[in-house]
């Protein structure tokens, strides 16, 4: 109904009031000239910016441009290799983690799922052979499907041990992967790698390198100025941004219809042939 209203496509009865009609028609007219006038007046301001200096993003469908280069960001090529154990699938918390790693700004360039071999498993937990848990943890980890990831970002190693928590949840804080999903340290959800050179083998073994994607993220990038851009400042001041200019205008459109709506109505005396009458419509 709205867009039949400002296209002036409205339907009239026949034989309505031939002053009606034409000031309906006039009243249409000009409330979307009046919506084509903010329309393309609300386009120019893209060259307002955002507090990180960036062009304002995809006001109205126009696409936002950057002349990136490479980050100057230190080591924010570090890669680590998080897994997803079998507890953590059954439970339906792939979702939930993988949310977390994004949150924190990292850039994901690997990620599958699949059912691990024991040889894999071998080598991958070859420290702990000599373990008395060892055989329990293998049954453990073939017991059900894994989902392995690597994770690329500044001091993403570290990081990603402190996020997942202690290894013995009892321990873990709360606000970790561990701290919040586990209770024991036979089901603690997630590994992570434990230094660069571990991450770097463990990446090997479970992925080929064809598997592994290097794209170019934003947040991990500069802009033309040389301004570096904090991981994940960009994609949070496009989205705040993008929200909050189109709740604005839509408001701001709607405001405008009714003021040109009531501006009409009131100046406009409509004759009643029926009733012999003057009525005015406030």
């Amino acid at each position: 109904m709205t867009g039949e209203f400002l296209m002036g496509r409205a339907d009239f009865t026949p034989g309505a009031d031939k002053t009606r009609v034409e000031c309906t028609v006039m009243m249409q007219r000009r409330v979307f000239h009046t919506a084509l006038k903010h329309f393309f007046t609300g386009t120019q301001e893209t060259k307002r910016t955002l507090p990180c200096g960036l062009p304002c993003a995809q006001r109205w469908g126009h696409n936002l441009v950057l002349h990136r280069h490479k980050s100057s960001l230190p080591d924010v090529r570090e890669r680590t290799l998080i897994a997803i154990k079998p507890d953590g699938v059954q439970r339906r918390l792939v979702g939930q983690i993988i949310h977390r790693f994004e949150q924190r700004g990292f850039k994901l360039v690997g990620l599958k799922m699949l059912q691990a071999s024991q040889d894999v498993l071998s080598e991958h937990y070859c420290e702990l052979r000599t373990k008395p848990f060892y055989g329990s943890l293998l049954r453990y980890m073939t017991s059900g499907p894994l989902v392995v990831m690597v994770w690329e970002g500044h001091n993403v190693v570290q990081t990603s041990r402190t996020m997942v928590g202690n290894t013995n949840p009892a321990e873990a804080q709360a606000g970790t992967v561990r701290g919040d999903f586990s209770i024991h340290v036979s089901r603690n959800v997630v590994h992570a790698s434990d230094s660069v050179e571990r991450a770097k083998k463990e990446i090997q073994l479970w992925f080929q390198t064809k598997d592994l994607l290097d794209w170019e993220s934003w947040d991990q990038t500069s802009t033309g100025d040389g301004t570096n851009l904090e991981k994940g400042l960009l994609s949070q001041h496009l989205q705040v941004n993008a929200l909050s200019f189109q709740r604005t205008h839509t408001a701001e459109l709607l405001i405008l219809q009714g003021e040109e709506l009531g501006s009409i109505q009131n100046s406009q005396r409509l004759h009643c042939p029926n009733r012999g009458i003057v009525k005015e419509t406030v």
